[in-house]
């Protein structure tokens, strides 16, 4: 499944990937994760194969009780902070699962060097400083 989905992002971003509109990325990428995370909650099926798989990546036994017992939605189970805490992202990276924000930074501003951190690309477009910056124009000058 893993392999497939790199291989539809790889191919959106190919196809799409051209636009300077940052916007709508960091959205998709939520989405991914969220519908990746069901797909593991949706994989586990019962309630032990939870609480089983819930307890062995750091969840307190308290916390899995209430999320395997839990007659709500799959997607719904997905937005849990239970789920997403036992599956972060940095779970699902070690997994596979592509990053669409990072490749479509990697894209438009590339990886200069091995230091290089996505999550420090300024693409607000201002300078730094926030939304706006005053500017202050000095008469005569």
């Amino acid at each position: 499944m893993l392999s497939e989905l790199r291989r539809y992002v790889v191919g959106w971003l190919n196809y799409f990937g051209i636009s300077q509109a940052y916007r709508e990325i960091p959205a998709m990428d939520q989405w991914l994760r969220r519908r990746v995370r069901m797909y593991y909650w949706k994989q586990w099926k019962r309630a032990r194969g939870r609480r089983r798989n819930l307890i062995r990546l750091g969840i307190h036994p308290a916390e899995v009780y209430k999320a395997t017992r839990s007659h709500r939605g799959y997607w719904w189970m997905a937005g849990t902070s239970i789920v997403q805490r036992a599956l972060d992202n940095r779970w699902l990276t070690e997994r596979g699962v592509p990053s669409i924000r990072q490749q479509w930074i990697e894209m438009h501003y590339g990886q200069q060097n091995e230091q290089f951190n996505p999550a420090a690309v300024n693409l607000t477009g201002t300078a730094g400083c926030g939304p706006a910056c005053p500017v202050v124009w000095e008469a005569g000058g």
